[in-house]
């Protein structure tokens, strides 16, 4: 072992409320990375190891409590690089990202009436890439997925409701390439369009629509920093 660094948990942990209304607040981080070398067939071989993990949640309570948003990010990082006296013998990285939001609600009561609202929006982003006397290995993928659904409720019975579903599955790399778009609403699917071709002109994909989402500049560079 040449070296190794393992630092210690960063966590931060914060909240402010006005009776039932207000919000939490947590962000975390860590890294670990390791040096060290072994006598192999290629002679001495020095490898060395990163992992890097970010973690961002924020709980907000609205309206007296009847409407609550989590929104919520997991960032995590790690790498491998081995090398001889002449040259790379192999260089590895994987970055993938989660991202979370809930948004639920009661809305529209009257008398013994109301309406609950729920959104669910979640990911997975994946980023490879591998390099080396063995050659070069790409992959990316992207897999979107959101719900949303209301009930309109009377008396603590459901008289009614709607639910709609949409997933956006992307993946590119030097293997080979799939697309697939998929929506439905109740039990009727509107739509499902799928393609494995690698052209610049094939369908390019929805985007992660949440715009909780898509507007974090301010947490993404959180993340980075702590990274």
């Amino acid at each position: 072992m040449i070296s190794y660094d393992a630092s210690g948990l960063e966590l931060n942990v914060n909240s402010e409320f006005s009776g039932l209304d207000g919000k939490f607040v947590t962000s975390a981080s860590r890294q670990v990375s390791a040096t060290g070398w072994v006598k192999s067939s290629y002679g001495e071989v020095t490898t060395t190891f990163y992992q890097r993990f970010g973690y961002d949640n924020s709980n907000v309570y609205r309206k007296n409590g009847t409407v609550q948003i989590v929104n919520q990010t997991i960032d995590a990082k790690s790498g491998v690089f081995a090398k001889d006296a002449s040259a790379v013998l192999l260089s590895e990285e994987v970055h993938e990202v989660f991202p979370l939001y809930v948004y639920t609600a009661t809305t529209d009561k009257v008398g013994d009436e109301y309406s609950l609202v729920s959104l669910v929006k979640l990911g997975i982003n994946d980023k490879r890439i591998s390099s080396g006397k063995l050659g070069f290995l790409y992959s990316s993928l992207r897999n979107a997925q959101s719900a949303r659904g209301s009930m309109r409720v009377k008396k603590n019975l459901v008289i009614g409701g709607l639910g709609k579903t949409h997933q956006v599955y992307k993946y590119m790399g030097t293997d080979g390439c799939y697309f697939r778009d998929v929506s439905s609403r109740n039990y009727t699917i509107l739509f499902d369009h799928s393609d494995d071709s690698c052209s610049k002109g094939t369908y390019s994909g929805a985007k992660f629509s949440s715009t909780k989402l898509n507007n974090q500049p301010a947490r993404r560079k959180l993340l980075v920093n702590k990274l």
